[in-house]
């Protein structure tokens, strides 16, 4: 919600004291509910110094303020014009003489940070890469504005390419989002990159891909949290590369150097890695003397599970004496090599091998015997794509937006006796807020206050709470604070009501905190058993129809009473299970239950049939039940990164369904009846173990985008792959090419794919 503007904000006079400030829509409701008298006097800095009676003031304001929209939106729709235009540098030129608040916000309409953190502009942006660098301009050259503030501080993941940027053009607006997680860069011609990187120390992923970057800013070093680190197609061959930096990140888990020119490659660096599981080298010229000094560094890397040394000109693998404690598997494709080192099959962990594209034959290799020997011979033909792991964006579910005011709660009185019980239950929740969760203990609670009966005090304890429009419980009077409220929430109140004082914010925003876990198992139980007439509006079962819930691993039955539910978020909740009473949620559309435990899918889910979408992935799931065909409604189904071994063919029973994503499972085919899904449109299959594709799937004709990177098979309609987008590489190149449809590549793809005829 963009906050009132600070002009028409209005200040109260009442029994000798100021109140404020607020909107003039707020100060409206307030003379409607009768909260304040038409008679008390309020003052705006717009109509200068005199203090007026409300029922003056606030009709003079509304038509103030109508004349002023009509003003900004002739405004607004010059500044776009001359953006569609072209005319970038006189856009900025024209909103920074202007600082008009209300032209930002009108601008900035529809502009939000989605509940995975990533930045939504505004569609009269476009999708260019030149309107989209001057749009960070313009947001970085905004006011002081809590709105945009807002803003960049919530943004954690970025995208962004520069294809038509060079050294002194690079966009350094993009370092203004300081608590960037996710930054992924592309193109362009940068022989230095930016020393501003270092300003983002809460990097977890960043992807520098095709830049033409020779040297690293010393400020590299302050990115102390990245984990997956690409470089692919960078030139680092010259002297004073600074590429010794990268031995400062201690946490790096996923390096790719993919495609460099790494002319004077400090290899030793890269023993420096101590936490280091997966290194892509692809494309990397490496002399002998070097191979050797890189296996015999990475041997000593005690995590390293994977590595690729695809397309590197290796004509022989040196033996290398001990080591590779935890390695996995190696990607050797495209490379000249004839036989095998020893030391492979003395590796304990070792399991798969990948030789496609090398001149090597199993009956002419003397060294490839016991253990090395079967996995040649079982995994010789895995695709390169299986072998390194996609750098996996970490970054944990946003729900930022303020939630909106609220009708003022009912006053409840109590009697000595529940005073003392709210005395009692003041310390409990207090000492328990910090703790590790016992499910017993709070039950126990919640069963003995449930079982008092007094209307008043159940009312009392949930008073300052409700529930947001986004799901988010907001906490009252009662309920302990993490360690970070006291800086978000302002304390001015008109009328006493505690919600006010954190309505910034709640438990809920952010990263799902663990101060929240045992307060929403709390209240997710307590609400159903509450006096209707005395609580929050928010908080009454017929109006709750979204939750976004953070809980320490258990779902309480009492769920099924959330009757109107719509929307449900359990994303990383350490779920293992599911009550059976979720079945009772009949209105459910939306279920999220990504980043859990669960190792099956509930049977109690075929009953929803409302339900449009449907996300599991992340989980451990191996069998899909046979209810999912009871779910007619659904569009959107999301299967990935489990551990499914078979596909039921009631998943065809699907009339609706547009998305299935089942990339990162074990499937080895998929069922026939699959192309009966009339209406799918999106069919992710990515990383899995499939050897071939069932006829039927070439005659789904409204299927559009079609993933199996990391197979072991290829389509086999020619034709029927160039009428949409395939995804067969998880190069961004490839996909690039692939989308473009280019003739160059549409002959490659008759060329090595079998026809259809």
């Amino acid at each position: 919600m963009i906050p009132p503007f600070q002009e028409d904000s209005i200040f109260i006079a009442r029994n000798g004291k100021r109140f404020g400030p607020y909107s003039p829509s707020e100060v409206d409701k307030f003379l409607n509910d009768g909260t304040l008298n038409h008679a008390d006097l309020g003052w705006t800095q717009k109509l200068g110094d005199e203090w007026k009676k409300l029922s003056d003031l606030v009709p003079i304001l509304q038509v103030l303020n109508k004349q002023k929209e009509e003003e900004i939106a002739g405004q607004k729709q010059k500044i776009i014009s001359l953006f569609e235009d072209g005319e970038f540098e006189f856009v900025l030129d024209l909103l920074a003489a202007s600082k008009n608040e209300q032209l930002y916000q009108a601008l900035f309409e529809g502009c939000i940070v989605d509940e995975e953190g990533e930045l939504k502009q505004p569609q009269w942006v476009g999708w260019k890469e030149k309107e989209n660098t001057y749009f960070l301009k313009i947001l970085a050259s905004a006011p002081l504005f809590k709105f945009f503030e807002k803003l960049r501080l919530q943004t954690l993941i970025l995208e962004h390419a520069l294809h038509e940027c060079t050294e002194d053009q690079f966009p350094t607006e993009i370092f203004q989002f300081k608590n960037l997680r996710v930054l992924r860069l592309t193109g362009g011609s940068f022989e230095r990159f930016p020393s501003e990187i270092g300003l983002l120390k809460s990097l977890e992923e960043l992807r520098l891909e095709s830049m033409n970057i020779q040297k690293l800013p010393h400020e590299f070093q302050n990115l102390k949290n990245l984990v997956h680190l690409d470089m692919t197609g960078n030139l680092f061959e010259q002297a004073g590369t600074n590429f010794e930096i990268i031995g400062e990140l201690d946490n790096l888990k996923t390096l790719r150097l993919d495609f460099c020119k790494l002319t004077d490659f400090p290899i030793h660096v890269l023993g420096r890695l101590n936490a280091l599981e997966t290194i892509s080298l692809q494309g990397v010229e490496l002399s002998d003397d070097n191979l050797l000094e890189l296996l015999e560094v990475l041997s000593e890397l005690n995590f390293l599970r994977t590595i690729s040394l695809a397309n590197c000109g290796i004509k022989e693998i040196p033996e290398i004496k001990g080591g590779f404690a935890n390695l996995i598997g190696i990607n050797l494709y495209g490379n000249e090599i004839e036989t095998l080192p020893v030391f492979f099959s003395d590796l304990p962990n070792f399991k798969w091998l990948n030789l496609d594209r090398n001149p090597i034959y199993y009956e002419e290799n003397r060294n490839c015997e016991g253990k090395v020997k079967a996995i040649f011979q079982h995994d010789s033909h895995i695709s390169s794509e299986t072998c390194v792991s996609e750098i996996e964006s970490f970054h944990e579910d946003e729900k930022r937006e303020s939630p909106s005011e609220d009708e003022v709660q009912p006053v409840t009185y109590l009697s000595g006796e529940a005073e003392k019980q709210l005395i009692k239950f003041k310390n409990w929740i207090n000492s328990v807020s910090q703790i590790d969760f016992e499910i017993e203990i709070f039950d126990q609670k919640i069963d003995e206050l449930i079982s008092c009966g007094d209307s008043a005090l159940l009312a009392e304890l949930v008073r300052g709470c409700r529930v947001t429009e986004e799901g988010i419980f907001l906490t009252g009077v009662y309920f302990p604070f993490p360690y970070w409220a006291s800086e978000l929430f302002p304390s001015t109140s008109l009328h006493g009501d505690a919600r006010t004082e954190w309505e910034e914010t709640g438990w809920g925003s952010g990263v799902k905190c663990k101060e929240a876990e045992n307060m929403h198992y709390f209240l997710l139980r307590l609400l159903p058993y509450l006096p209707q007439n005395l609580i929050d509006d928010s908080l009454k079962l017929e109006k709750i129809q979204i939750l976004d819930l953070c809980l320490p691993g258990v779902l309480p039955k009492e769920i099924g009473e959330y009757f109107n539910l719509t929307g449900l978020n359990l994303v990383r909740n350490k779920l293992v299970d599911l009550p059976d009473e979720l079945a009772k949620l009949g209105n459910l559309e939306n279920l999220q239950l990504s980043l859990n435990k669960l190792t099956e899918l509930p049977r109690c889910i075929g009953n929803l049939k409302k339900l449009k979408c449907l996300s599991l992935s992340g989980n451990n799931i191996k069998i899909i039940c046979d209810q999912i065909e009871g779910l007619e409604e659904l569009e959107i189904l999301d299967f990935s990164n489990n551990e499914i071994e078979e596909l039921p063919f009631q998943i065809a029973n699907l009339p609706e369904l547009q998305f299935l994503g089942l990339n990162n499972n074990q499937l080895k085919s998929l069922p026939s009846e699959i192309w009966t899904l009339y209406k799918l449109k999106h069919l992710w299959l990515g990383s899995n173990l499939l050897e071939d594709l069932p006829d039927e799937v070439y005659q789904m004709d409204n299927l559009q985008i079609l993933g199996i990177c990391g197979n072991n098979c290829l389509p086999k309609n020619t034709e029927w792959i160039l009428d949409r987008e395939v995804f067969l590489s998880s190069s961004t190149k490839s996909m690039m090419l692939i989308k473009e449809k280019r003739e160059d590549l549409k002959e490659r793809i008759k060329r090595e794919l079998p026809s259809c005829d």
